[in-house]
């Protein structure tokens, strides 16, 4: 991924008719990627404010998430078959990737820098060093909320 537009790259685990990479092209840079667990998509997000998910096989691109301004980080949720986007609009949405609308929608304190999910826990590091964790069962309320003690703004999680 990369500020070109362009999504590179396999997971180690998965090739395409023998392909060792594949290449999908954006028209605006791309901030973040996840590869489903099977290998058989990747969903990036980007200043283009959408959401796509690549089928690797067909190398077919669907819009599946809008936000109002760049998504920084995504998420593939495999146990609950949904997508989770983080934008600097101040949000994280809930997608089924089958829906164009989002299926839940938190309002963060400052925009999205880093984000990671490991079920049943979705944690989101914003702006201002605010650090808050989501219980994926009930994934519009905030289990827990915190302000990171790191003197500098968190980047990765």
């Amino acid at each position: 991924m990369g500020f070109k537009g362009e999504i590179m790259g396999c997971p180690s685990s998965f090739t395409t008719n023998g392909a060792e990479n594949a290449i999908f092209r954006t028209n605006d840079p791309v901030l973040c990627t996840a590869w489903t667990s099977d290998g058989a998509r990747v969903v990036s997000g980007g200043c283009d404010n959408i959401a796509k998910m690549w089928d690797i096989s067909t190398g077919q691109g669907t819009q599946i998430a809008a936000h109002q301004a760049p998504i920084k980080e995504i998420a593939f949720l495999d146990g609950f078959n949904l997508v989770v986007t983080g934008s600097w609009d101040k949000t994280l949405k809930y997608w089924d990737a089958r829906s164009p609308n989002p299926v839940g929608t938190v309002t963060l304190p400052e925009r999205v820098y880093a984000m990671d999910a490991a079920a049943p826990l979705l944690v989101v590091g914003t702006g201002e060093r605010h650090i808050l964790a989501y219980d994926l069962k009930n994934p519009t309320v905030a289990y827990k909320t915190t302000q990171s003690p790191l003197k500098y703004q968190t980047r990765t999680i």
